[in-house]
């Protein structure tokens, strides 16, 4: 990691653990450049791409569980959104709801570093037009 912070490859914090024991904890580079705030250990990031897996492979296991269902519409856990009847999680989680990707949204740039509540950032692209016809959804 020492090696990756001098050539400023990698900006973020480490968790490494062993079988319930934290063997490091620690924040590398810069949370903000502008203002040269620290990474920490508690450092709060956005949610990016990387996290896709993970949210799909825990709707997976909640379903295992019969905690939810892949069929479920988002219309079941947000009321009142646009086409929520017709989008699934399974759409959500593959790709192919037709709801816009909120990092090609032309202020992404603007609003990137900003905190922004559930709620909000929903209202983002929720009144936006889906990118592909409803012919896809299955």
């Amino acid at each position: 990691m020492d090696d990756y912070l001098k050539s400023r490859d990698f900006n973020g914090s480490v968790l490494i653990g062993r079988k319930g024991q934290e063997l490091l904890t620690k924040g590398y580079g810069l949370a903000n450049f502008e203002h040269e705030v620290l990474n920490t250990p508690s450092t709060k990031y956005r949610v990016g791409s990387i996290s896709k897996q993970f949210t799909a492979a825990s709707i997976l296991l909640l379903e295992e569980r019969e905690l939810l269902h892949v069929k479920d519409t988002i219309a079941k856990y947000i009321p009142n959104f646009p086409n929520g009847d017709a989008i699934t999680l399974h759409h959500l989680i593959t790709h192919s709801s037709g709801l816009p990707n909120f990092n090609r949204l032309p202020d992404f740039s603007d609003i990137k570093g900003i905190y922004s509540s559930l709620i909000s950032t929903i209202d983002r692209f929720k009144y936006l037009p889906l990118e592909f016809s409803a012919k896809f959804r299955s």
